[in-house]
């Protein structure tokens, strides 16, 4: 519930600096997808042990802060990829080689007992290195088509979206590590999923609306001077026949 506070902040910095137009039917549909998110979160609490559903308020307060630094990210990297030529090749090579050195010293401070833990352990077998290892596949794929998916719709879309990763982490945990399965899961999935898709629809009927507005004008602009232009023509006919 916490980690869906990112669409609230992109929603915010879209209007704010992307200067972001939205219609009535934008809200009712993020509504919508809010609700799928709503069933989601019950469900997860319902199945959860009593004793584990309170969260620390320390937690709670780096989750928002964490999500309020994610939507600054998400929408200048929407500006960034829409504004420069070469924005997404901008973004990728910063993001690699910032991305390194943050999270190299991240490792190095809070986890380096953690990881020390995992490369001494005995048990370390090759299935476990193949889950690393589509681990690091996954967010290669991500973070390589995440401008492409900005540039292509927006932040706000793309955040709707990512909504649905829990429904994706279920399928994998029945598969990988038997976890029971709801099917409130896939009723919350079609809600969120409708909910997406009629966002980019009236998306796509938005943004489109003022251009053809504007082509209605200029055409009517057009008629109306082609039409003065004939009118003058034929009063001048008439007028050089009367001279005749």
């Amino acid at each position: 519930m916490l980690d869906s506070a990112t669409l609230f902040f992109v929603f915010i910095f879209s209007l704010i600096f992307l200067q972001r137009k939205y219609s009535k039917i934008h809200y009712l549909l993020i509504v919508i997808v809010l609700s799928g998110v709503g069933l989601m979160i019950y469900v997860d609490v319902s199945k959860s042990p009593e004793d584990g559903i309170g969260a620390e308020w320390l937690g709670s307060v780096l989750v928002i802060i964490a999500c309020f630094l994610y939507a600054a990210s998400n929408t200048a990297t929407e500006y960034i990829v829409k504004t420069d030529q070469d924005g997404t090749l901008v973004y990728l090579s910063q993001l690699g080689l910032f991305g390194t050195i943050f999270s190299g010293l991240q490792l190095y401070l809070f986890e380096r007992d953690e990881l020390a833990s995992v490369l001494s352990n005995p048990d370390l077998n090759l299935a476990a290195t193949g889950w690393f290892f589509c681990f690091w596949i996954c967010m290669f794929f991500i973070y390589s088509l995440m401008p492409v998916a900005f540039f292509l719709t927006s932040a706000v879309f793309t955040n709707l979206g990512l909504l649905t990763a829990d429904v994706y982490a279920l399928v994998l945990g029945i598969f990988v590590f038997d976890e029971n399965f709801d099917y409130l899961y896939l009723i919350s999935y079609f809600v969120i999923f409708a909910g997406l898709l009629g966002f980019h629809i009236e998306t796509w009927r938005f943004e489109s609306r003022p251009k053809n507005e504007s082509k209605d004008s200029t055409d009517d602009l057009v008629d109306s001077s082609r039409n003065s232009i004939e009118a003058t023509s034929a009063s001048d006919s008439r007028l050089e026949f009367a001279e005749l």
